[in-house]
């Protein structure tokens, strides 16, 4: 019987499948690299085959639309140099943002 209930759980863990919480834990325009680490997470899980519906991705989502953000409607990991790089903003799902981001 133990053996038969050892194997079941192993089964179940095989087949379990993966999850991926992002979480950038703060806001605000000083805070830029937060947010933009959490969405180049997000695409770094993505390009490597996760699936986007086990990834729950929270962020308080200030600073692709800013005032300050001279790429309106974008996010780079180096929003100052000529070239800013990929938009790691672009195609991010965000589950909980704005006052939904609480301890």
């Amino acid at each position: 019987m133990k053996l038969v209930v050892l194997t079941a759980i192993l089964l179940a863990v095989v087949a379990c499948d993966s999850w991926a919480v992002l979480v950038a834990g703060s806001n605000t325009w000083s805070n830029y690299r937060h947010q933009a680490d959490v969405y180049h997470a997000y695409q770094v899980l993505i390009k490597g085959g996760f699936d986007p519906e086990r990834i729950i991705t929270l962020a308080y989502d200030d600073i692709a639309h800013h005032s300050t953000n001279p790429f309106k409607g974008k996010v780079f990991n180096r929003p100052t140099y000529k070239d800013a790089g990929v938009d790691v903003y672009s195609g991010v799902k965000i589950d909980y943002s704005k006052l939904e981001v609480t301890p």
